[in-house]
């Protein structure tokens, strides 16, 4: 019973899957505290252009394929 509650409920984030087609950006808290900085938002701006590219590529592949 366990294994079936896990199995059921467990979850992951698109973003943090696809985190490395997405130009890491599932992994900007680990970068900022391996860094020890606290600028999300310069962070977030640095790779946002093209991490909106790659996801609009992953789109268009998904929809290839379905």
């Amino acid at each position: 019973q366990m294994i079936d509650l896990i199995h059921d409920t467990i979850t992951t984030s698109f973003v943090f899957a696809y985190s490395a087609a997405l130009s890491d950006i599932g992994q900007i808290y680990r970068k900022l505290v391996t860094n020890k900085s606290n600028d999300y938002t310069s962070s977030v701006e640095k790779i946002r252009k093209s991490a909106e590219k790659k996801l609009e590529e992953l789109y268009e592949a998904f929809n290839e394929n379905n």
